[in-house]
Protein backbone atom coordinates (compact mmCIF):
# COMPACT_ATOMS: atom_id res chain seq x y z
CA UNK A 1 0.00 0.00 0.00
CA UNK A 2 2.92 2.49 0.74
CA UNK A 3 4.91 1.43 -2.01
CA UNK A 4 1.84 2.10 -4.25
CA UNK A 5 1.50 5.82 -2.73
CA UNK A 6 4.77 6.32 -3.22
CA UNK A 7 4.79 5.34 -7.25
CA UNK A 8 2.05 7.07 -7.95
CA UNK A 9 2.70 10.06 -6.50
CA UNK A 10 6.05 9.76 -7.97
CA UNK A 11 4.21 9.43 -11.46
CA UNK A 12 2.35 12.46 -10.69
CA UNK A 13 5.29 14.48 -10.02
CA UNK A 14 7.02 13.15 -13.29
CA UNK A 15 3.79 13.62 -14.81
CA UNK A 16 3.49 16.97 -14.36
CA UNK A 17 6.96 18.00 -14.85
CA UNK A 18 7.10 20.45 -17.60
CA UNK A 19 4.82 22.27 -15.32
CA UNK A 20 6.69 25.57 -13.72
CA UNK A 21 5.03 24.85 -10.11
CA UNK A 22 7.57 23.71 -7.32
CA UNK A 23 6.27 21.85 -4.64
CA UNK A 24 7.34 18.66 -1.99
CA UNK A 25 6.55 15.37 -3.59
CA UNK A 26 7.13 11.76 -1.93
CA UNK A 27 10.18 11.14 0.71
CA UNK A 28 10.70 14.82 0.68
CA UNK A 29 12.24 15.55 -2.73
CA UNK A 30 11.22 18.66 -4.32
CA UNK A 31 9.60 18.08 -8.07
CA UNK A 32 7.69 19.74 -10.52
CA UNK A 33 4.13 19.55 -10.00
CA UNK A 34 1.05 20.48 -11.44
CA UNK A 35 -1.33 23.21 -10.41
CA UNK A 36 -2.96 23.55 -7.02
CA UNK A 37 -6.07 21.93 -6.37
CA UNK A 38 -8.59 24.63 -5.86
CA UNK A 39 -12.22 23.11 -4.48
CA UNK A 40 -15.15 24.04 -7.18
CA UNK A 41 -17.08 25.72 -4.54
CA UNK A 42 -14.11 27.71 -3.91
CA UNK A 43 -13.66 29.03 -7.53
CA UNK A 44 -16.80 30.01 -7.04
CA UNK A 45 -16.39 31.68 -3.30
CA UNK A 46 -13.47 33.45 -4.05
CA UNK A 47 -13.51 34.22 -7.84
CA UNK A 48 -11.09 37.15 -8.44
CA UNK A 49 -8.43 35.57 -6.47
CA UNK A 50 -7.73 32.79 -9.05
CA UNK A 51 -9.09 34.95 -12.08
CA UNK A 52 -6.30 33.44 -15.22
CA UNK A 53 -4.78 31.28 -12.90
CA UNK A 54 -3.93 27.13 -14.03
CA UNK A 55 -6.04 25.23 -11.33
CA UNK A 56 -6.61 21.88 -11.09
CA UNK A 57 -10.26 21.14 -10.18
CA UNK A 58 -12.92 18.19 -9.66
CA UNK A 59 -16.66 18.86 -10.66
CA UNK A 60 -19.76 17.54 -12.71
CA UNK A 61 -19.59 18.16 -16.08
CA UNK A 62 -22.52 18.57 -18.11
CA UNK A 63 -22.59 18.51 -21.81
CA UNK A 64 -25.48 19.09 -24.35
CA UNK A 65 -26.16 20.75 -27.74
CA UNK A 66 -25.92 23.95 -25.97
CA UNK A 67 -24.25 23.69 -22.98
CA UNK A 68 -20.71 22.57 -21.27
CA UNK A 69 -20.92 23.41 -17.81
CA UNK A 70 -19.55 22.37 -14.84
CA UNK A 71 -21.06 22.39 -11.12
CA UNK A 72 -20.68 20.81 -7.96
CA UNK A 73 -23.72 19.66 -5.61
CA UNK A 74 -21.50 21.14 -2.59
CA UNK A 75 -22.26 24.26 -3.72
CA UNK A 76 -25.24 23.66 -6.16
CA UNK A 77 -26.98 27.12 -7.32
CA UNK A 78 -27.79 27.85 -10.80
CA UNK A 79 -25.52 31.17 -10.40
CA UNK A 80 -22.65 28.78 -9.26
CA UNK A 81 -21.99 27.14 -13.01
CA UNK A 82 -19.12 27.64 -14.56
CA UNK A 83 -18.76 27.14 -18.24
CA UNK A 84 -16.44 24.75 -20.21
CA UNK A 85 -14.33 26.56 -23.36
CA UNK A 86 -15.22 24.48 -26.16
CA UNK A 87 -12.11 24.92 -28.05
CA UNK A 88 -9.94 24.14 -25.28
CA UNK A 89 -12.36 21.60 -24.08
CA UNK A 90 -11.76 19.93 -27.32
CA UNK A 91 -8.15 19.85 -27.67
CA UNK A 92 -7.48 18.15 -24.23
CA UNK A 93 -9.98 15.94 -25.02
CA UNK A 94 -8.01 14.71 -28.18
CA UNK A 95 -4.90 14.79 -25.94
CA UNK A 96 -6.08 12.71 -23.04
CA UNK A 97 -5.34 9.15 -22.25
CA UNK A 98 -7.43 6.97 -24.59
CA UNK A 99 -9.35 5.03 -20.87
CA UNK A 100 -10.74 8.91 -19.71
CA UNK A 101 -11.83 9.35 -23.69
CA UNK A 102 -13.63 6.05 -23.18
CA UNK A 103 -15.39 6.82 -19.76
CA UNK A 104 -16.49 10.05 -20.81
CA UNK A 105 -18.56 9.37 -23.89
CA UNK A 106 -19.77 6.59 -22.18
CA UNK A 107 -21.04 8.25 -18.88
CA UNK A 108 -21.79 11.78 -21.00
CA UNK A 109 -24.19 9.70 -23.36
CA UNK A 110 -26.01 7.12 -20.81
CA UNK A 111 -26.12 10.38 -18.28
CA UNK A 112 -24.90 14.19 -19.79
CA UNK A 113 -22.47 14.17 -17.07
CA UNK A 114 -19.71 12.71 -15.55
CA UNK A 115 -17.46 13.39 -12.68
CA UNK A 116 -14.08 14.94 -13.98
CA UNK A 117 -11.10 16.45 -12.54
CA UNK A 118 -9.25 18.79 -14.91
CA UNK A 119 -6.30 21.73 -15.14
CA UNK A 120 -6.89 24.60 -16.93
CA UNK A 121 -6.89 28.53 -16.36
CA UNK A 122 -10.01 29.99 -14.42
CA UNK A 123 -11.72 33.43 -15.47
CA UNK A 124 -13.50 34.80 -13.38
CA UNK A 125 -14.74 37.74 -15.53
CA UNK A 126 -14.82 38.21 -19.34
CA UNK A 127 -12.45 40.72 -20.51
CA UNK A 128 -13.88 42.66 -23.05
CA UNK A 129 -11.54 44.69 -26.04
CA UNK A 130 -12.32 48.38 -26.15
CA UNK A 131 -13.30 50.00 -30.33
CA UNK A 132 -10.32 51.82 -31.39
CA UNK A 133 -12.11 53.72 -33.65
CA UNK A 134 -14.65 55.67 -31.39
CA UNK A 135 -13.92 58.05 -28.63
CA UNK A 136 -12.49 56.99 -25.11
CA UNK A 137 -15.89 57.81 -23.24
CA UNK A 138 -17.79 55.18 -25.93
CA UNK A 139 -15.08 52.92 -25.86
CA UNK A 140 -15.10 52.79 -22.26
CA UNK A 141 -18.77 52.25 -21.59
CA UNK A 142 -18.63 49.36 -24.48
CA UNK A 143 -15.59 47.85 -22.29
CA UNK A 144 -18.06 48.14 -19.35
CA UNK A 145 -20.88 46.94 -20.82
CA UNK A 146 -19.36 43.86 -22.28
CA UNK A 147 -17.74 42.81 -19.56
CA UNK A 148 -20.70 42.63 -17.84
CA UNK A 149 -21.66 39.86 -20.01
CA UNK A 150 -21.46 36.05 -19.01
CA UNK A 151 -19.27 33.53 -20.88
CA UNK A 152 -21.30 30.43 -22.98
CA UNK A 153 -24.61 30.35 -24.55
CA UNK A 154 -26.09 33.16 -23.85
CA UNK A 155 -23.89 34.59 -21.43
CA UNK A 156 -25.46 31.93 -19.08
CA UNK A 157 -22.14 32.02 -16.74
CA UNK A 158 -20.14 33.99 -14.95
CA UNK A 159 -16.68 32.34 -14.95
CA UNK A 160 -15.18 30.24 -17.20
CA UNK A 161 -12.49 27.13 -17.39
CA UNK A 162 -10.52 26.83 -20.52
CA UNK A 163 -9.08 23.30 -19.75
CA UNK A 164 -5.75 21.95 -20.78
CA UNK A 165 -5.37 18.77 -19.16
CA UNK A 166 -7.85 15.79 -18.69
CA UNK A 167 -6.81 14.06 -14.99
CA UNK A 168 -9.47 11.68 -14.04
CA UNK A 169 -13.19 10.90 -15.11
CA UNK A 170 -16.07 9.26 -13.24
CA UNK A 171 -19.54 8.37 -12.57
CA UNK A 172 -22.22 10.63 -11.44
CA UNK A 173 -24.67 8.33 -9.18
CA UNK A 174 -28.14 9.02 -10.26
CA UNK A 175 -29.09 10.57 -6.68
CA UNK A 176 -26.99 13.59 -7.54
CA UNK A 177 -28.54 16.75 -8.23
CA UNK A 178 -28.55 18.29 -11.21
CA UNK A 179 -28.15 22.30 -10.69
Amino acid sequence: MIKALILSTALFCVTWAPLPVTTQCAQGQTEAQGPPFVSFCDLIKTPERYHNALVRTNAILIEGPEQLLLYDPSCIASSNLIWVDWVGYSGALRTADKDIQKKLRKYVKSDERARITIVGVFQARREAESPTNVSPEVAALVKRNNEKTGFGHLGCCSHQVVPSVLVEVGRVPKSVPFP
